[in-house]
């Protein structure tokens, strides 16, 4: 993705910049059907924080949908990107997982609402807060 810098703005503003963008480049061509849920970018800040002028991005998009094909989300986004489906959603995935836990200048951006947790997740979570049980020693 190639994007024009404004070398007078924070690095906060630069990714808000930067975020929408993004939302915008996609909202363009979003697949009819409302199939798209939410959208996050994970993308290296160093790529953007130096001077003005443009500059080229590498991004990684995570995008959680409906029932859709693979082949109808591929025409939505350019040939340039690699684009793989995940049987059973992103939770449990451990790429996803991990890359939603980097650190700066690693920066998670959602684009459109909020990636949540699929059925497996929501059942790992529950499994997970029945064993934290607060308590108090003296």
């Amino acid at each position: 993705m190639t994007c024009e810098i404004d070398g007078s703005l924070s690095l906060e503003d630069r990714t808000e910049a930067l975020k929408e963008t993004i939302k915008n480049r996609l909202s363009l061509t979003l697949p009819t059907g409302n199939c798209v849920k939410a959208l996050a970018v994970l993308v290296d800040s160093k790529e953007y924080s130096g001077g003005s002028g443009e500059c080229k991005l590498r991004i990684k998009l995570y995008i959680q949908t409906r029932n859709t094909t693979v082949l109808r989300l591929q025409s939505w986004l350019s040939n340039d990107c690699k684009l793989r489906g995940l049987k059973g959603g992103l939770c449990g995935t451990d790429e996803f997982e991990k890359d939603m836990k980097k650190t700066a200048p690693w920066v998670v951006l959602p684009i459109f609402s909020t990636i949540k947790l699929n059925n497996a997740g929501r059942a790992a979570k529950r499994v997970n807060d029945r064993y934290i049980i607060p308590c108090i020693l003296t």
